[in-house]
């Protein structure tokens, strides 16, 4: 996770990497248009663009999420009138249970089920928000 991060950080920068110098299992998610994308929505302000909405907002966080830390997902949370953070244990970014030695598994197995505690979790929110 080590590459990843530093290509992040680049990216952050404005720092397009070429695909020849990206570990081969990393490519497919670091495509050189998918680093101009990452670029260009590492410009928003996400908490801004969450302020501008004023209704019930649920954040939901996979604790196993490499791409977005729980401490931003709570951030995010109480930076909003309205908003609860629902946790997912073991979750990853795909909000499915993390596959132990297989990090990417949950991005390239469609067949893997979404996180168990999501759907309740959605229903409690969505019904509490009556």
């Amino acid at each position: 996770m080590d590459e990843a991060e530093a290509i992040l950080s680049d990216l952050r920068n404005g720092v397009v990497r070429a695909p020849s110098d990206i570990t081969p299992i990393l490519r497919p998610y670091f495509a050189e248009g998918n680093q101009r994308w990452i670029i260009q929505l590492l410009s928003f302000d996400p908490i801004a663009l969450a302020q501008a909405y004023s209704g019930p907002t649920l954040v939901v966080q996979g604790t196993a999420d490499h791409l977005v830390s729980e401490e931003n997902a709570f951030r995010l949370s109480s930076e909003l009138e309205n908003s609860e953070v629902l946790s997912l244990p073991n979750a990853t970014h795909t909000l499915k249970s993390r596959v132990p030695g297989q990090p990417f598994a949950t991005f390239t197995d469609p067949q893997l089920p979404l996180h168990p505690d999501l759907g309740p979790g959605l229903e409690a929110f969505f019904l509490s928000t009556r």
